[in-house]
């Protein structure tokens, strides 16, 4: 059912900074860079072979990233798990008694995503992605 890992998400403060460390340091190269008003953060999809981060920073102190680097400082903010077949992976993890939070979300690029409630998974927010077809 999971077919990889997509993306390893990363609460950063400064996110050019944060850029240019992957970039320099790793030899990182930017697939995307976008603002998700909805969302209140600015995100840079970077990627090292096949391995990707999601750098993302708060454009609003009271949005979600905003408050996770408050209460939790810069770090790891989720796992992105990818499956074939969303509506499959979410009624898997139901019957497993996890809760799955966003269900029908549209991400970037018309991927579909939810998440797995962290309280489920000792402290790791899980995001599920089905990515777009074609």
């Amino acid at each position: 059912m999971i077919k990889k890992i997509n993306h390893v998400g990363v609460a950063v403060k400064d996110l050019d900074k944060a850029v240019s460390l992957f970039e320099n340091a790793f030899g990182a190269k930017v697939i995307f860079r976008k603002v998700f008003e909805d969302q209140k953060l600015e995100s840079a999809m970077v990627s090292m072979g096949e391995n990707r981060f999601e750098l993302s920073q708060t454009i609003d102190p009271d949005g979600v990233m905003g408050k996770f680097i408050e209460n939790r400082g810069e770090g790891i903010h989720h796992v992105s798990l990818q499956v074939e077949d969303m509506e499959k992976a979410i009624a898997h993890f139901e019957n497993q008694g996890l809760k799955v939070v966003g269900k029908g979300t549209v991400g970037s690029g018309g991927n579909k995503i939810c998440f797995l409630h962290p309280k489920d998974i000792f402290g790791v927010l899980i995001e599920i992605i089905e990515p777009a077809k074609g």
